[in-house]
């Protein structure tokens, strides 16, 4: 039987992600291409140029902590604000990977880091990011996925600032007591 390069890819993401559930979705099918994915990352670099501040921050996420049913208040492990040097090499990095849209899609979503995008005036914004699913949801992402490389452009750049963007994130939320933690600054 002749398997194409693209099942491949799905099945063996699956094996990887274990017993989560993997949709794989050709951008036509959901009306997105390249171009939207491009519109997506040129909005990004831009936004890393440009904003008055933007900060990288390591969180729990919802269930982290056995028997929270899925609620309870985050922690913040790290808030990392980015030098404008960080702010540039991130924006190069962005605007040099490729543009060919996301189409392999896990479907859980616990993300543990956000970008967060506080502009000197008007509305701030934040990307959650999920180094688990491969998935990021961004407030100001409009219309359109984001590139398939965002997440391994992320990941390297997030380990080269000291973040981890892989832990056995259940434990560190046990570690210390939330009434010994500073108030979390993620909603």
């Amino acid at each position: 039987m002749w398997i194409g390069s693209a099942s491949v890819v799905v099945i063996l993401a699956a094996v990887w992600l274990g017993s989560q559930a993997i949709r794989r979705v050709d951008p036509p099918e959901l009306g997105f291409g390249r171009a939207e994915s491009t519109a997506y990352r040129d909005l990004l670099v831009r936004s890393l140029r440009e904003e008055g501040r933007v900060a990288i921050v390591e969180h729990s996420w919802h269930g982290d902590r056995p028997g929270s049913g899925g609620a309870g208040e985050r922690i913040e492990y790290r808030r990392i604000e980015l030098s404008p040097g960080q702010r540039e090499e991130l924006a190069r990095r962005l605007g040099a990977m490729d543009t060919e849209p996301q189409s392999v899609f896990a479907m859980c979503f616990s993300p543990h880091h956000s970008i967060e995008f506080a502009p000197a005036a008007g509305e701030p914004s934040r990307m959650l990011v999920c180094f688990s699913c491969f998935r990021v949801e961004w407030d100001r992402g409009g219309e359109g996925l984001p590139p398939a490389a965002l997440i391994g452009v992320l990941e390297e750049f997030f380990g080269e600032i000291g973040l981890r963007p892989r832990a056995d994130w259940a434990e560190l939320a046990e570690e210390e007591p939330v009434e010994d933690r500073p108030p979390a600054r993620v909603p």
